[in-house]
């Protein structure tokens, strides 16, 4: 998910995602992401699950919603159906969460990923960036419109880094 929010700035690529331009009646989507460097489509449906927070017995009620996955798709919920693409990608949520930005926005664009790991930056070793090489190479890349995200290592997202992230 952390892969579509840095696509987002390039409304484009999300929208040539959805395979599917026109409304269906079967509420059918074909979704569009690229594995191992080859485009495949996923077909997902319009059924998702929510918690309903008017349930009188207590605890919110499971329920599942059918909404319209072609013309949600044109608004504010391209995120979760793109999500559940990729969940039914994985096996399910569960097994499609976390992960690293690189393999996302692969997935996503279907194009060559570059990363750096942080301990390349700011040493006084000859053969590791310096701070102004950090930022000139940043800087390049949003000058040439580069996709561009920010992780943390780790195996988990319970575990926490030296700056309290996970």
């Amino acid at each position: 998910m952390s892969s579509i929010s840095g696509v987002a700035e390039f409304p484009e690529l999300i929208r040539n995602m959805f395979v599917t331009k026109e409304k269906n009646v079967a509420g059918i989507t074909q979704v569009q992401f690229y594995i191992r460097g080859k485009p495949w489509t996923f077909d997902i449906d319009s059924k998702f699950l929510f918690k309903n927070p008017d349930y009188s017995g207590g605890d919110d009620k499971l329920e599942y919603a059918y909404i319209n996955t072609y013309e949600v798709a044109q608004t504010v919920m391209w995120a979760p159906l793109l999500e559940k693409a990729w969940a039914k990608i994985k096996g399910n949520y569960m097994q499609a969460d976390g992960g690293f930005i690189a393999t996302g926005l692969t997935s996503v664009t279907g194009a060559p990923v570059f990363s750096y790991l942080i301990s390349e930056i700011g040493s006084t070793e000859s053969d590791k960036m310096t701070l102004d090489e950090t930022f000139t190479l940043i800087s390049q890349a949003d000058t040439a419109e580069y996709i561009m995200g920010v992780g943390t290592s780790g195996s988990s997202d319970t575990l926490f880094n030296y700056c309290g992230i996970a």
